[in-house]
């Protein structure tokens, strides 16, 4: 079966890695990187980015940056998603609340309005706010 340029490509970059780790670069790259790689090998980082994400994980895994494999990393990661469920299901609770107290509100200023307007209008009579002695 005949070579495809992409099984080529990954061919030329493999050696490329290989040769950084061992030091026998054509290029005076001194460290591991997915750019160091890309310019040993004639090709661009955007190609190791877009076209090899494994094999750019594992360049990173060579530079010690491997993002994907820390656990307590994940572990806190997973922890403040956690946290931030709850808070959000507290955000709704209190909107909830809210919404039910400002319609409550809402009642009570109409209902005080109504009073005010037959305290008004002369046809009730106010009551003492302190009633004295009498008795029902």
């Amino acid at each position: 079966m005949p070579e495809t340029r992409d099984t080529a490509t990954r061919e030329q970059l493999e050696a490329a890695l290989a040769k950084l780790l061992e030091g026998q670069t054509g290029t005076c790259a001194s460290r591991i990187s997915i750019s160091a790689v890309a310019r040993e090998a004639g090709f661009t980082p955007a190609l190791i980015h877009n076209r090899y994400p494994d094999l750019a994980a594992r360049i990173r895994v060579h530079m010690g940056r491997d993002v994907h494999h820390r656990p307590d990393e994940q572990a806190e990661l997973q922890a403040l998603r956690d946290v931030v469920q709850e808070l959000r299901q507290r955000i709704g609770r209190l909107e909830a609340d809210l919404a039910r107290i400002a319609s409550i509100n809402a009642a009570l200023s109409v209902d005080n309005a109504e009073l005010r307007a037959m305290l008004k209008s002369g046809n009730v009579v106010s009551l003492p706010k302190h009633p004295s002695s009498h008795r029902l």
